[in-house]
């Protein structure tokens, strides 16, 4: 199973995941994960992989690194995740940078990541002797509307006490999810071309090896015709002509398949190259799209107070 995390207080989530220390994480609420993380363990058997993302609203983060960032986590959740785990806390503001994450899943993702996305709430001691269902009952219209979006999946974590049974819960919760999601994880044309290119450097890979091992095999051969020949050095002129003639046709073999060697690493660097192209280049109109929508913020912020200073 693979989880991959957004929003606040996701580092401490996934530590609590791990049942370990992995990921950094900081008292503040200032965004810690500047990069994206892999960790693996093992719960009940099954293996678990959480993959922590920096937050897409960092503004502490170049575009440069956010494409980085953002080319990095999809190739990490190769060939796709479980769940995505919009991680909330109880009691904070929720903030307008909240409400675009799971809009940010989908412009990175694709439309179909909001059925494979769930929210996990942190601090759930704060409540005290509040149930969930009252919070959520008094929550915002906003909130209510992110839950309501994700199709009311949630859960309420406490990550001051790793205790195995909220961890087994929440693995039950994206069991049944991902079981009425057809029992698979998320994928979309992103990571078909990822696994594209992935298959077709493991055949690459494949054929390039095979011929290191012709040619190995060419290369002994040829040293036991050497040596035949240096032992057979009093033979006849004709035997001569034809050990040579046998060593030039070994010759024109190897010297063809290292030509082909050499064709097929260019092919598997442009495909690269086209790949790492075709990533970047989405990864960058995601930003893009960020900076315009961010724009627009400031500009309807500005006419708002415009407004608001013409009516006092």
């Amino acid at each position: 199973m693979s989880a991959q995390f957004a929003g606040v207080g996701k580092s401490a989530t996934g530590n609590t995941i791990l049942g370990r220390d992995h990921f950094h994480k900081a008292a503040s609420s200032k965004s810690v994960t500047k990069q994206c993380g892999l960790a693996t363990t093992v719960f009940d058997g099954r293996t678990i992989k959480v993959v922590d993302t920096p937050g897409w609203c960092d503004t502490e983060l170049s575009e440069a690194e956010l494409t980085q960032a953002t080319v990095k986590c999809i190739d990490l959740s190769y060939p796709g995740p479980h769940v995505f785990l919009l991680v909330l806390a109880i009691g904070n503001r929720f903030t307008s940078e909240e409400k675009q994450t799971v809009q940010q899943i989908q412009e990175i993702f694709g439309e179909g990541a909001t059925r494979y996305t769930m929210i996990l709430f942190t601090k759930g001691d704060d409540l005290e002797d509040t149930t969930f269902e009252d919070y959520q009952r008094g929550a915002t219209a906003d909130l209510k509307a992110l839950i309501a979006k994700c199709g009311g999946r949630c859960h309420v974590f406490n990550n001051k006490d790793r205790n195995y049974l909220q961890v087994s819960k929440l693995l039950q919760k994206i069991q049944d999810m991902v079981q009425d999601n057809g029992g698979g994880c998320y994928t979309n044309s992103t990571y078909q071309l990822l696994e594209q290119y992935k298959k077709r450097e493991a055949e690459l890979q494949r054929k390039a090896d095979a011929a290191r091992r012709e040619m190995k095999a060419r290369e002994v051969e040829l040293q036991r015709l050497i040596k035949l020949m240096e032992q057979e050095q009093q033979c006849q002129r004709l035997r001569e002509t034809q050990l040579h003639e046998q060593l030039m046709e070994h010759n024109h073999i190897i010297s063809t398949m290292l030509e082909h060697m050499h064709i097929e690493r260019n092919e598997r660097s442009q495909e690269e190259e086209r790949t790492q192209k075709a990533l970047g280049a989405q990864a960058a109109e995601h930003q893009r799209m960020m900076q315009l929508e961010r724009q627009k913020q400031r500009e309807e912020q500005l006419k708002h107070q415009h407004y608001m200073e013409k009516r006092s």
